[in-house]
């Protein structure tokens, strides 16, 4: 409903010189949701989103945002729209040459707010991403993981009700990955709206309400993850462990019998078997381990990854491509 909606993208186009970058995008994301973007490079992710917040003026189409219960144009009303967005782009942008507290007061002090409430926003903020041991250093002495958080927070400092952020995860060590999700699932907990565009897609099948897959400037779909597996992948996948790790003669075995199967192959020290029958899969499996010998040590079922999902997409996408372009 359009009570509910606090970014509104209608008909957005976007073009650099005679390339399309973004073609018809139409997006309805409400309030307080956590709303995911995905596609492969190129796919228009990064310009979409410096279009959502203002930094880029489309060719076509519109961007509304609601503020004070209305719907208004981004880039009609840019005071506004600086004040209701908070953006993080793939590279962060602050002062290397200035210390972590000065870079967050000097942001704080561009969107107005008072020196006493610069000075709370500043620890609390940090403490959120463990930057507070870090007020005092330069920023340009900071590792990478710390500059992603220090970024992070410094376009939170006003305290934006629409929270953006391009790729927030992307070449993170797993502890800076760790801080950097909290801190997005907490923004998003305290009532800020969370649009993130992220290659990573375990993190917006765990953190994400909705997501939009985009590919070539155009949406593909939108949907829950489980509506999005639902639509795109029936399949179930097994996992399956043995004593012997050995899985030659069962795969041999699934390719002449007359059982489903999608994909087989070997991860590590797992057989998996991707079926859109898993029951009698399962069956097959479990009788031609005890027949052979072996010992069943682990096996387990669950449904197709976020990942597997995409991938499957992609590929039924290169074969349109492939059957257009013939």
């Amino acid at each position: 409903m359009e009570e509910d909606t606090v970014v509104k993208i209608a008909g957005l186009a976007k073009r650099f010189g005679k390339t399309s970058i973004l073609k018809d995008i139409n997006l309805d994301i409400k309030k307080g949701e956590s709303f995911g973007i995905v596609g492969v490079s190129g796919s228009g992710k990064t310009t979409l989103m410096k279009v959502m917040v203002g930094f880029l003026i489309p060719d076509g189409g519109e961007v509304l945002f609601k503020t004070r219960e209305v719907l208004k144009s981004v880039h009609k009303y840019t005071e506004e729209a600086k004040m209701a967005f908070g953006f993080a782009a793939q590279e962060p942008s602050f002062y290397l040459e200035l210390k972590v507290g000065e870079n967050l007061d000097h942001f704080g002090a561009l969107y107005g707010l008072p020196r006493e409430e610069r000075k709370q926003a500043i620890d609390k903020l940090l403490k959120k991403v463990d930057l507070i041991e870090a007020k005092e250093n330069l920023s340009i002495k900071l590792s990478g993981g710390m500059r992603k958080r220090l970024g992070l927070v410094a376009s939170t400092i006003h305290n934006p009700p629409i929270f953006v952020l391009d790729e927030p995860t992307a070449d993170l060590d797993p502890y800076s990955r760790k801080q950097v999700m909290n801190f997005i699932k907490d923004i998003n907990k305290e009532g800020s709206t969370v649009i993130m565009a992220s290659h990573h897609l375990d993190d917006l099948e765990e953190m994400c309400d909705r997501i939009a897959i985009v590919h070539k400037g155009k949406v593909l779909k939108v949907g829950t993850p489980d509506e999005l597996k639902d639509i795109y992948l029936k399949d179930k996948v097994i996992e399956l462990k043995t004593s012997s790790q050995d899985y030659g003669v069962l795969k041999e075995k699934l390719t002449f019998r007359n059982i489903k199967i999608e994909d087989v192959k070997e991860e590590g020290k797992r057989l998996i078997v991707k079926t859109p029958d898993a029951v009698t899969t399962l069956a097959f499996l479990l009788n031609a381990v005890k027949k052979s010998g072996d010992e069943l040590k682990d096996i387990n079922i669950q449904r197709p990854s976020l990942n597997d999902v995409f991938e499957s997409m992609m590929k039924k996408e290169r074969v349109s491509d492939d059957k257009g372009s013939a």
